[in-house]
């Protein structure tokens, strides 16, 4: 991140793309970067598979994510 803030990346997005991640986890994520790295904005990318998208989507923005990636209907 150090090496990103120098060429003055907008947006970063985490992405949980294989579905692990627990709310509490993912929020953390965005919690502690969302505080060292104000100038930059975090996005949120959560992927189904433990059934936690929607979970930790609401984590990632109650954390300071500005950015979500979301899709309706995604498996039908």
């Amino acid at each position: 991140m150090e090496i990103i803030s120098k060429y003055q990346v907008r947006t970063v997005t985490f992405a949980d793309t294989v579905g692990c991640s627990t709310p509490l986890e993912y929020g953390d994520i965005f919690n502690y970067f969302v505080k060292k790295y104000s100038n930059i904005i975090f996005s949120a990318h959560c992927h189904n598979d433990l059934g936690l998208a929607t979970a930790n989507t609401l984590a990632a923005i109650l954390n300071g994510a500005k950015q979500i990636e979301t899709t309706f209907f995604g498996n039908w």
